[in-house]
């Protein structure tokens, strides 16, 4: 095989990856966009404030529970051109720990709230986050894992549809509220927040 032939094997993968992936973050972005107008028109900018100040929970506990291995899993999986077991012990060690700060945040979140975050409103907002972050966990793993088989379609889908199915959630309930004549809550759209991070771990 001449070298050029090779570098073409190398590139189509890189590319047709590239593509699928910067079409699915950006039609994540557009729907993530108009989400954003949708969710400040009904839950005011105190709401937004709210989950703006929860929101970073999230960030720490991807840095701590799932960075680290969906970056593993998927350099070894490569190596081992796509062995299962790597997939399963990345599991093993990264959703106990993604459980063990799902208790901490959920037990300790007025403390976290008051005295972190200087509002204890936030408080119900982060328990509802921590039982997100467990199933964060093994959507991070999963697409570490379709990422070291060279198979981007897949992280790409899950990403698309747990955006759908977090704005497809919030509107539904905002449906439901509206012919009920209460208001949109950042309860709600901490809910669907949930709920997408469960459709893409489906």
């Amino acid at each position: 095989m001449s070298s050029k032939s090779g570098r073409q094997l190398l590139y189509t993968p890189v590319i047709k990856g590239t593509i699928i992936l910067t079409i699915a973050g950006l039609l994540c972005r557009i729907l993530g966009f108009y989400y954003r107008i949708f969710l400040n028109s009904h839950i005011g900018s105190y709401g937004m404030g709210m989950l703006q100040l929860v929101l970073p929970l999230c960030g720490i506990a991807f840095s701590v529970c799932m960075c680290g291995f969906n970056s593993a899993i998927s350099k070894y999986t490569a190596q081992t051109h796509g062995n299962i077991n790597v997939l399963l012990g990345g599991l093993l060690m990264s959703f106990p720990l993604s459980c063990i700060f799902s208790a901490v945040c959920a037990t300790f979140s007025y403390e976290i709230a008051d005295k972190l975050m200087f509002n204890a409103d936030c408080a119900p907002l982060i328990q509802i986050i921590a039982i997100g972050i467990p199933l964060s966990a093994i959507h991070s793993c999963i697409c570490g894992y379709y990422y070291g088989c060279k198979k981007p379609a897949v992280p790409a889908a899950a990403q698309l549809f747990e955006q759908l199915s977090r704005v497809s959630a919030v509107f539904l309930i905002y449906r439901v509220s509206s012919e009920q004549g209460r208001s949109l809550s950042p309860l709600t759209a901490v809910v669907g927040l949930v709920i997408g991070e469960f459709a893409s771990m489906l």
